[in-house]
């Protein structure tokens, strides 16, 4: 097995850091801060300027979905950011926080600063559901 048209590769984060280079951070925000931005009521972001991103798969999405969010799978991104308006604020999700990390990480890379993730995903949508019905 071999390699071919390496472009990066992953080095850790403290051997970046000791080599002077810059690190780049993505908030994480929780259940209570997605449900005050889907109702308008956080006095922070353009609501109008604002989207929820899912990126879990086709076959979770028509489980359950958060109205409101569009949808973009993970694997699809390296073939539709470019529709996405670098402009706009994205809070990523997805089930648990995993994929929307590494999603918002590569989205970061190409350009877009306004990211957050939805950090509990569904799971916390889910289970902050259940706990108010």
């Amino acid at each position: 097995m071999g390699l071919y048209d390496v472009v990066g590769g992953y080095v850790g984060v403290v051997a970046a850091a000791k080599q002077g280079e810059r690190l780049q951070q993505i908030p994480m925000i929780d259940t209570h801060e997605v449900n005050k931005r889907l109702n308008g009521n956080d006095k922070d972001i353009d609501q109008k300027n604002w989207v929820l991103l899912d990126v879990r798969d086709a076959d979770e999405r028509a489980a359950d979905a958060i109205e409101d969010s569009e949808h973009i799978y993970v694997g699809h991104l390296n073939e539709r950011w470019q529709a996405l308006d670098k402009h706009r604020h994205y809070t990523l999700m997805c089930a648990s926080g995993a994929r929307a990390t590494v999603a918002s990480g590569w989205l970061a890379s190409r350009g877009f600063d306004n990211l957050d993730i939805y950090l509990g995903g569904m799971e916390a949508w889910r289970h902050a559901k259940d706990t108010t019905e």
